[in-house]
């Protein structure tokens, strides 16, 4: 199938063809509405479509790209200024600063008795054993 745009003989907006190369209308819409015309005996005519005007595409321009860098820097300098320091994120040192304190390789189990020499038991995570210490 073609990729060349035609008109359409109703409304006269510039479409490409979806089902084959000669298609005279650009949706149903156009084919009733021109059939319609076409075939009106009691000389009633159907309201004009109004036609819309293209969409301007707008480029883009270095100073476009100067405005959003210089927004987007005076947002996260008002964000940095007025967030207090317990709202902030939690970044990835602060998350392994935390894992660090938090994960340890003994934890004591206290619903163990002590060993018969008198020491106090012990999970120990990486072996997933427990293990006696003083």
């Amino acid at each position: 199938m073609d990729k060349y745009s035609y008109t359409c003989h109703n409304c006269g907006k510039d479409y490409i063809p979806k089902r084959r190369a000669v298609q005279k209308y650009c949706s149903n819409s156009c084919r009733t509405r021109a059939f319609m015309l076409r075939n009106s005996k009691t000389g009633l005519s159907v309201p004009d479509i109004k036609k819309k005007e293209p969409t301007k595409i707008e480029t883009m321009s270095l100073a476009g790209v100067g405005n959003t860098v210089a927004g987007v820097a005076v947002v996260k300098l008002a964000e940095s200024l007025f967030t207090s320091e317990a709202n902030k994120p939690a970044t990835k040192s602060d998350i392994k600063n935390l894992e660090a304190k938090i994960i340890k390789r003994y934890y004591p189990v206290k619903n163990m008795p002590l060993n018969v020499n008198g020491l106090k038991p012990y999970f120990d995570v990486n072996s997933s054993t427990v293990v006696y210490f003083k």
